[in-house]
């Protein structure tokens, strides 16, 4: 009886202690995902002097990610030394960037460490890497050498080789670079016997099914494809223990549970948690008391695109065993349909293209056109990075192949990359134990602030309404006005702000003017300017692939050609179109900046508007100019809810910065110098700009005779890295003699949106003159984290 109610009590302690497992993996998913990240850039190869343009792209999950607000990229050289730390804000998981290549740069690569603040709370392995090709001709490509050392590695199924148990055992085979090689192989006991013979069955990897006898010893003797002898020691077996086997078949996982005749105690009841996305999805109780191999089987029909983790746990709740599968239901993308409008290869033609998303989630997505005759690395993308490669450790070669089909091969062969590559989100002991992450850096709910304390030293209290008034200005002396309340411990901040490069932020307070005499502020950097690692250590690459030198060689060729054939005045006169800007674009080229730019929408030239002056305030104003805009009562502070246009409340900016509608219904209309109403989606906004934005902009400095910062305190800040708007030329009105037109990428478009009211895009650009067909690559995100990848080549 006695015996009875200790296994009475032993089964409620080990249900409560499995639900209490359940509990932490719910926790773990709803407040501590990781963020996986994909940069989109223009193209592969770049020459000294060009800029790299990118797009990123962050998941926390399967989802958009939330947590993060600023983007931070290190790039470094060849030697791993720091040349550039850059910033940038994050809007709807989504920011731009650039990285101009320095003009004398000998280097044959630059890398990069993209990464949140968020994501260096966990294994910083997982940070983003890359490596970009620089076409230098000093660099010439070389031949292989035939003195690389080659690695042969065994991958155990499950983590290791139990005696007297079959099990898998993969193995992958590279060279010095990380890169796949063919070899083959001779498995040998310790009696010097034939065990098996391998060779690779997809880029250096392959399995065989291997039971390890009692006490041997195994090794393999192998030759790589340069001739080159190795000998490798398989993994050592244990005497008993239990394996994890695993493998999909049509729409469920079947794991198998095998264990030795002799076993320990703890190993007798053992315990199974299925997690995707830290999400538990499975958890049974497996007794293998009188059994030897238990099979069961994972339904995987409703998963998501991904990795899924199978653990092994022992009756004391500690890990044993561990295998991942790839599931893949083919849920992971949506689809973006180009159609060609109007193509024309011929030097700086025009050329029209239109982008379509049928379904009506908003999808963020990045264009690149570029040469065609470039050399182009599509071995990964945004869906091979952010559902494969950023989730395991370690190179994987060309994973874009394996999104490619849905044959068995295909499944076969990424089978054994889940075999040979291991999944270490997160520490089982530290969740069996109840402990969540030690997390440093919180979640970013704002973007840029502005912190710091008044000091009076005694003499001056600081009063209850405070208040300390900013200008900000920026290089190009557009200023922007804040006031935010003084603390009585003397502690201020300002919040939401977005702002680039070096700026400078004049202050005064408004209440007791005495504290403008004797007080003192200190004020906190809003961003930090201090990257990762000052230096990295930069693996190999391997030598410049001849390819690449060939297809830029050609083009660099060409245009050389091309600029003396201009200088001596072989080259024929070419007609050419520049369109003269209206009243508007070059107000737009004044005022906007970023995201703000374009013209998805309305934009009004107040400043020579006589309609204006008569108009009672802004919004007064734009009702009679925006076609469903309207205001259907008086504004209070904090009141958006009185704007309606398009079945919501548009977000209102006052200088590209957050602002609140009733501050901005007092500016005078004899301030407002220009208006621009974005129709929805804006990507400028906090969230999502469903019901689009309205941007209002304040006469600057050349436009009014005013300089009220002379005798104001000022201190500089550091923002967001500055972001120059990619150049394209249009080509319209005849022009003479100009300037060869020798660039490679056509067009770059970070923020391509569509949602139910607009599902088409048009895209426009001219050729240059050294063009002669191109590549279109489009990559985005919608709303449910759903991917986009496509590539097509438009020539004759």
């Amino acid at each position: 009886m006695k015996q009875i109610y200790i296994l009475l009590l032993l089964s409620v302690c080990l249900l409560g202690r499995a639900q209490q497992i359940d509990s932490m993996l719910a926790i773990y998913k709803n407040q501590f995902q990781h963020e996986k990240l994909h940069l989109h850039l223009d193209k592969s190869v770049y020459n000294n002097s060009e800029t790299i343009w990118i797009k990123a792209y962050l998941l926390a999950g399967k989802n958009p990610s939330k947590y993060s607000k600023t983007l931070f990229i290190d790039w470094y050289d060849d030697n791993g030394l720091l040349l550039k730390h850059t910033s940038q804000p994050i809007f709807d998981a989504t920011a731009r960037s650039q990285f101009e290549v320095p003009q004398n740069y000998k280097g044959q690569a630059l890398h990069l460490k993209a990464y949140t603040k968020w994501m260096l709370n966990f294994d910083t392995a997982f940070i983003y890497s890359k490596t970009i090709r620089i076409y230098n001709k000093k660099n010439s490509p070389k031949t292989t050498p035939t003195d690389i050392t080659s690695t042969l590695h065994f991958f155990p199924e499950g983590g290791d080789l139990v005696t007297g148990v079959q099990s898998k055992l993969a193995y992958l085979a590279t060279n010095a670079y990380g890169k796949p090689i063919q070899f083959r192989g001779a498995i040998i006991n310790s009696k010097n016997e034939l065990v098996d013979s391998i060779v690779p069955l997809h880029d250096g990897m392959g399995f065989l099914l291997f039971q390890p006898g009692l006490q041997d010893n195994y090794t393999c003797n192998w030759v790589d494809e340069l001739g080159n002898n190795y000998s490798t020691k398989l993994p050592l077996a244990k005497s008993n223990g239990a394996i994890l086997s695993a493998q999909i078949v049509k729409n469920k996982i079947i794991y198998a549970i095998s264990r030795s005749i002799s076993i320990a105690d703890n190993l007798k009841s053992l315990h199974i948690i299925a997690t995707q996305h830290q999400q538990e999805i499975y958890n049974a109780a497996l007794n293998l008391s009188t059994k030897k191999t238990v099979v069961a089987s994972i339904p995987i029909d409703s998963l998501p695109t991904g990795i899924v983790q199978l653990t092994l746990f022992d009756n004391n709740w500690l890990p044993i065993a561990e295998r991942i599968v790839f599931v893949n239901n083919f849920l992971h993308q949506f689809f973006p349909i180009i159609t060609t409008v109007k193509k024309d290869v011929a030097k700086r033609a025009k050329n029209s293209f239109e982008i379509t998303v049928s379904d009506s989630l908003l999808s963020n997505m990045s264009v690149a056109i570029t040469d065609a005759s470039l050399a182009n690395d599509s071995s990964s993308n945004i869906i091979s990075e952010l559902l494969l490669t950023d989730d395991i450790k370690g190179y994987v070669h060309n994973p874009s192949f394996y999104f490619l089909g849905n044959e068995d091969v295909t499944k076969h062969n990424l089978d054994l990359v889940m075999l040979t590559h291991g999944w270490r989100r997160y520490n089982w002991n530290n969740i069996v134990s109840l402990k969540t992450p030690n997390i440093i850096n919180e979640k970013e709910t704002d973007y840029l602030q502005i912190k710091g304390k008044v000091f009076s030293g005694g003499q001056v209290s600081i009063k209850p309404n405070e208040i300390l008034g900013f200008i900000l200005q920026s290089k190009d002396s557009s200023k922007q006005y804040f006031t935010t309340q003084v603390k009585q411990n003397g502690t201020f901040e300002l919040k939401q702000l977005i702002f680039y490069d070096t700026t400078k932020l004049f202050y005064q307070f408004n209440a007791d003017k005495k504290l403008n005499e004797i007080g003192a502020v200190s004020f906190q950097n809003p961003i930090s300017q201090t990257p990762l690692f000052k230096n990295i250590e930069v693996s190999k690459t391997g030598d410049i692939d001849s390819a690449v030198f060939a297809s830029n060689d050609s083009i660099n060729q060409h245009i050389e050609r091309l600029k003396k054939e201009a200088k001596n005045g072989l080259l024929k006169e070419v007609i050419v179109n520049s369109k003269v800007k209206t009243a508007k674009e070059i107000l737009d080229d004044k005022y906007a900046s970023g995201l703000f730019k374009g013209n998805n929408g309305f934009a009004f030239d107040v400043l020579n508007d006589e309609t204006a002056k008569g108009s009672l305030d802004v919004f007064h104003y734009l009702q009679n100019q925006v076609p469903g805009l309207t205001m259907s009562h008086s504004l209070e502070p904090g009141d958006t809810t009185a704007l309606t246009w398009r079945e919501g409340s548009p977000e209102i900016f006052l200088n590209e910065m957050p602002a609140d509608a009733y501050d901005v219904q007092h500016i005078q209309m004899t301030d407002i110098a220009y208006i621009k109403v974005f129709r929805p989606p804006f990507m400028g906004a906090s969230g999502s700009g469903a019901s689009g934005a309205i941007v209002i902009y304040t006469r600057k400095p050349d436009e009014i005779k005013y300089n009220g910062t002379s005798i104001l305190k000022s201190v500089q800040l550091l923002g967001y890295t500055a972001y120059k708007e990619f150049y394209q030329p249009d080509y319209f009105v005849p022009q003479l003699n100009g300037p060869i037109d020798a660039r490679t990428t056509l067009y770059w478009n970070p923020f391509v949106l569509t949602d139910k009211n607009n599902k088409t895009f048009k895209v426009d650009f001219y050729n240059s003159d050294v063009v002669k067909k191109f590549r279109i690559v489009i990559e985005g995100m919608n709303a449910l984290g759903q991917l986009a990848h496509i590539e097509k080549v438009i020539d004759k």
